[in-house]
């Protein structure tokens, strides 16, 4: 007896001394908010810098923010699918028997008993569940792929967008400075009656209009820094006075081979493609759960009243008469289901948008190139004629004023042409999953 209760407590006390304890870790923002306080004052000593796209993706590969916490969720995953599924926990019961009305000669009234029990899987749930959880990972593997290449893609459209707007901002201080000088040279002439105070007015006037472009403008770029700062996670201060380059546009498409590029490069499908793997492997787990485990019982335990030792050894099993994990099955078979319609409306949507949207961008390179080539062309032609009539005093300084202003307003028009296409050039991009100019 004792021996039999003695190992009972010991293996008791082994089995919990193999628990794991809690370790608490606090969440910290100083750490944070400290490092961009560090980059923001040295922000000044690498200003007018070269800041090349390739540069931009080395600092969002090291920094930013959501690849670290998708990094850590497929590590999670990972570290869970390398653990073998165990065995449930045996479990341990023990306790006393007390008899009454026992012969004058009996040994003792009180005697302990001792009970262990176990679960033998029959269905392979383990080897399931195992299979489970590597596909599992393999999803957040997928996940942490998508998401950077979305991060990838974003970042390509951001880096572009502010480029163009930081060229749009020097044409627009080059036009607003031309039309200061207007202003004054017109504020002369006034005073010598060449021009009258309405004239010198509606010049003022359209001074300050173009100012107040100037403030949307300005409010456009730090919308756009902003965004460039949270993908690379660094102070705004840090995009002052850098000299990015000049994106690339792409060098033309077959819309066939986009069809193909969208079904095996679109970011959605090879999520739902990884999900679905999930829900399969998910079902046929459920599927194996609905069959029970064998449980098989051992004991040992004294009679009151008596000096005998019983030992015992049992068999036992559910019956699935009521419960075959039918809720499970039908919630998962069911989960299983809606992925496929969601596929195939992704797929129907993504091929039906793939046409839309190479259409739309060529439609904008087409008006693009035909500003540049006949437009922008016909403006400085003009500016230069008006330049030779006025010289030759042909026509008067306000006239040839109109023409020098159309010029830089063709200017700014053909990189409003080329932000605008840019950012169609990233909306196909982000739908076949990959840069144009890859092809």
């Amino acid at each position: 007896m004792n021996t039999v209760l003695k190992l009972s407590i010991l293996t008791l006390m082994l089995t919990f001394a193999g628990c794991v304890t809690y370790q608490p870790q606090p969440l910290l923002h100083d750490k944070v908010a400290q490092r961009l306080t560090e980059i923001e004052g040295t922000t000044s000593a690498m200003s007018q810098q070269k800041f090349d796209f390739s540069e931009a993706m080395r600092l969002m590969d090291e920094n930013n923010r959501r690849l670290k916490e998708i990094k850590q969720a497929y590590k999670t995953m990972k570290d869970v699918a390398e653990i073998p599924t165990p065995w449930d926990n045996p479990t341990l019961s023990g306790g006393i028997k007390h008899g009454d009305e026992l012969p004058n000669d009996f040994s003792s009234a009180t005697q302990p008993f001792v009970s262990l029990a176990f679960a033998v899987p029959l269905s392979g749930r383990l080897s399931k569940t195992d299979d489970l959880n590597a596909v599992m990972a393999e999803e957040k593997a997928t996940v942490l792929k998508v998401e950077h290449r979305k991060l990838f893609l974003k970042l390509r459209r951001v880096y572009g967008e502010l480029y163009y707007l930081q060229q749009k901002e020097q044409t627009l201080d080059k036009l607003i400075k031309f039309v200061k000088w207007k202003s004054e040279e017109t504020e002369k002439l006034k005073e010598s009656g060449v021009y009258s105070p309405l004239d010198s007015g509606l010049v003022k006037q359209q001074l300050n209009s173009m100012e107040i472009q100037q403030f949307d403008l300005t409010n456009q770029i730090l919308i756009t820094e902003k965004e460039l700062a949270v993908l690379l996670d660094l102070p705004q201060n840090f995009f002052n006075d850098k000299n990015l380059e000049k994106p690339k546009f792409y060098n033309g498409f077959n819309q066939n081979s986009l069809k193909d590029d969208v079904i095996q490069n679109h970011l959605d499908l090879a999520q739902i493609r990884a999900e679905y793997e999930v829900a399969e492997k998910r079902l046929r787990l459920e599927v194996a759960k609905q069959y029970p485990d064998l449980i098989l019982g051992t004991g040992y335990a004294e009679e009151p009243g008596e000096t005998k030792e019983f030992f015992n050894l049992s068999v036992g099993i559910k019956l699935p008469i009521f419960d075959r994990n039918q809720v499970n099955i039908a919630k998962f078979s069911g989960k299983r289901d809606e992925l496929m319609k969601k596929y195939e409306k992704t797929v129907s949507e993504a091929l039906i948008s793939t046409k839309y949207l190479a259409n739309k961008l060529e439609n904008a390179k087409s008006k693009s190139d035909y500003h540049d080539q006949k437009l922008l062309v016909q403006s400085q032609e003009n500016r230069d004629l008006a330049l030779d009539a006025f010289n030759s005093d042909q026509i008067s300084l306000l006239r040839y004023w109109e023409f020098e202003e159309d010029l830089i307003n063709q200017q700014l028009q053909g990189i409003e042409n080329y932000l605008k296409l840019w950012n169609q050039q990233s909306d196909l991009e982000l739908l076949i999953g990959k840069p144009l100019n890859s092809q």
